[in-house]
């Protein structure tokens, strides 16, 4: 793991136990450098292929992206433990462009009557056609380092992106991970906001957080970051 990476997790795991309260002290240094090493230098559980979910070939005869989309919502609607979108593919480089150079954040997830959990996110890019962020929570992670497992993995498929304008993306959400979809939905919403996929005019104000916590920069605020996260945009 990068020095600047380290340090941000450091300071940040530090700064979200003082607001939350969280329980676990921090990871040691070299706790957290192999356990993000374990899932730079591995493949997301749950990464697939657009051919896993449907038939690749007959779904781009469609010209239509409306068409596209209806089918790929219509293959997970029955999947009660599933996400999904249709990106248009120039929103989906907004967001790969800033996940290559942060391609870890933490973001907070509001618990009725528990205060706010922090959830660490991290993107990996393990195929051309694939890119894939998976969710665990900051606690597991501190008390599990290198053994900790995602509760959500949501997968981008590319296959489409140039020649139909639209990157298909499928999420899976561990049912025993203390995460409902509901919940996970909500994160996603979340990253969707700082890595550009939502615009408005505190864009750059998340950018600038991003790029905070990549540094690790002691200015990185827990309680900003959850006030952003309330916004409505």
């Amino acid at each position: 793991m990068a020095p600047e990476i380290d340090a941000a997790l450091k300071a940040t795991a530090a700064a979200a136990e003082a607001s939350t309260r969280a329980r676990p002290p921090p990871p040691s240094p070299s706790s957290i450098a192999a356990a993000a090493a374990r899932i730079a230098t591995s493949t997301p559980p749950g990464v697939k292929t657009l051919s896993s979910y449907v038939d690749a070939e007959a779904l781009s005869s469609h010209t239509s992206p409306k068409e596209i989309e209806l089918i790929w919502r219509a293959r997970f609607v029955s999947s009660t433990d599933s996400l999904c979108a249709a990106i248009p593919t120039a929103t989906y480089k907004r967001m790969e462009v800033l996940a290559k150079l942060h391609p870890m954040f933490l973001l907070p997830l509001p618990r009725e009557g528990q205060g706010v959990e922090m959830h660490l996110l991290q993107w990996a890019f393990p195929s051309k056609d694939s890119a894939t962020v998976i969710f665990t929570t900051l606690e597991d992670y501190k008390l599990r380092g290198e053994f900790t497992q995602p509760h959500t993995t949501l997968t981008h498929h590319l296959e489409l992106a140039n020649s139909h304008g639209l990157v298909l993306a499928q999420g899976q959400v561990v049912s025993d991970r203390g995460v409902s979809v509901e919940h996970a939905q909500l994160l996603v919403v979340a990253m969707q906001k700082f890595y550009g996929a939502i615009q408005s005019p505190v864009t750059a104000r998340r950018r600038e957080m991003l790029e905070m916590f990549t540094r690790g920069d002691e200015k990185f605020s827990i309680e900003a970051l959850i006030a952003e996260v309330e916004k409505a945009v």
